[in-house]
């Protein structure tokens, strides 16, 4: 019986995480047709955070009518906000790294940009689930999320403002 529940957990956290990577490999293609094709600004970064947002505000607003589908079509939408989250990751990494080589042209490296990546990926994982989640719940949570992406795009028009932009 245990291991029923258990594997049950397992293939639905299997399914989860390979819909959250595809969901990433894709956004990185995306992420880096852009970056081919345009030169990228901090305008253009506060935009997809912009975007980060408003997505964080549409789920925050859909939650109760996803979990009040039935089991399968819920965990279908799940897959797909899943998917979807991590096309957006996945789409704004080769625009950081891009804006960075633009800005500093004389650090090539990206290994450290990266590695700010998966701490916040962890970080990211850890917080919302241990602390945010059971002190405000879901909803109010992402609207967390969304005031402090709204914030980083003030920071990137500040910044793009000071003239950092390169013109």
């Amino acid at each position: 019986a245990s291991q029923a529940s258990v594997g049950f957990l397992y293939a639905r956290l299997a399914f989860l995480i390979a819909a959250l990577m595809a969901g990433m490999a894709a956004g990185g293609l995306v992420g880096n047709g852009i970056v081919r094709r345009r030169s990228i600004t901090f305008g253009m970064m506060a935009w997809a955070m912009g975007g980060a947002s408003i997505f964080c505000l549409a789920m925050g607003a859909m939650l109760s009518d996803i979990i009040a589908l039935p089991e399968s079509p819920a965990q279908a939408a799940l897959l797909v906000v899943a998917a979807c989250s991590g096309g957006l990751g996945g789409a704004v990494f080769p625009l950081v790294v891009a804006l960075r080589r633009r800005v500093r042209p004389d650090l090539q490296e990206t290994s450290s940009l990266y590695s700010a990546d998966l701490v916040g990926a962890c970080l990211g994982a850890v917080i919302p689930g241990t602390l945010v989640i059971p002190a405000l719940g879901m909803r109010l949570g992402l609207v967390g999320m969304a005031v402090v992406g709204l914030l980083s795009c003030v920071v990137l028009l500040v910044a793009k403002d000071l003239g950092r932009e390169g013109r």
